[in-house]
């Protein structure tokens, strides 16, 4: 038996370093791969992405976006994690988020990017903490999509036309640090939960203190549900095809709840 786990474990490698077919994701899946694998996928992941529109990874708008960001982020999207149920112990869930934990602290301000992606799509509260620790972390990190090219989108998609001269895979960048990327990640995960709060140092730790003063330890609250079903829907008012699922799977963890 061990010979077999070896064995996977080695075709799992081989995989992610030349690139998986769609048969295997389903056995080398995140929580099967070892911290050493995972952490070469993201740092190889981390040369691939060109531009990190933000504001779409966030709202889990994968593939939103200005053209050229197609391609970053379905990159991007490889590396998420699938929609855990953190309402129950899972060792290999602890064992992948604590790799995770692990890649926020990477030498690379890149691969630290991806890591707290990652762990924002956990959904699991677990993830804040780290992500506020990383609030101090001002290293340049992607590029962000530029206000031309956040326009370009808005004059031309918007009203469901095309641009003469389409951008293509060259999107002007603005400069965004690790700290830009965590602080929006926080305001969708603290926003729904907390009134009359800011994340500057000045006020973190009283923001804080406030957020987990009835909440440490616990895995569901109404404002916690509420930022579940922002991410399920996308932020968006409609109820696209795709995400029914999403919403789906929010309302069975409500469902799932002992009364009170």
């Amino acid at each position: 038996m061990e010979c077999s786990v070896t064995r996977w474990k080695f075709i799992c490698l081989l995989f992610i370093t030349i690139g998986s077919p769609g048969w295997l994701d389903a056995v080398c899946s995140a929580d099967d791969v070892p911290a050493t694998m995972l952490r070469q996928q993201f740092e190889a992941t981390a040369e691939q992405v060109k531009v990190f529109p933000t504001a779409d990874l966030v709202n889990n708008r994968f593939t939103d976006g200005i053209d050229g960001t197609h391609s970053s982020s379905e990159i991007v999207r490889k590396l998420m994690p699938g929609p855990f149920s953190h309402r129950a112990a899972n060792p290999l869930e602890d064992q992948w988020f604590a790799s995770i934990v692990e890649l926020s602290k990477h030498k690379d301000p890149k691969v630290r990017t991806l890591a707290i992606l990652a762990l924002f799509h956990t959904r699991n509260p677990a993830a804040i903490d780290h992500l506020v620790d990383r609030l101090s972390d001002q290293s340049l990190t992607f590029p962000k999509p530029s206000r031309q090219a956040q326009t370009h989108r808005i004059d031309f998609n918007g009203l469901g036309q095309k641009p003469q001269e389409p951008f293509g895979q060259d999107i002007p960048g603005e400069d965004q640090t690790v700290a830009e990327v965590a602080e929006q990640m926080l305001w969708a995960m603290l926003a729904p939960s907390l009134e009359n709060w800011r994340l500057d140092p000045a006020f973190l730790d009283a923001t804080m203190e406030r957020f987990w003063r009835n909440r440490r330890g616990r895995n569901h609250w109404i404002g916690w549900y509420m930022f579940e079903l922002d991410l399920a829907t996308r932020s968006q008012s409609r109820i696209m095809p795709d995400t029914a699922s999403l919403i789906r799977h929010v309302i069975q963890q409500i469902e799932q709840l002992a009364p009170i």
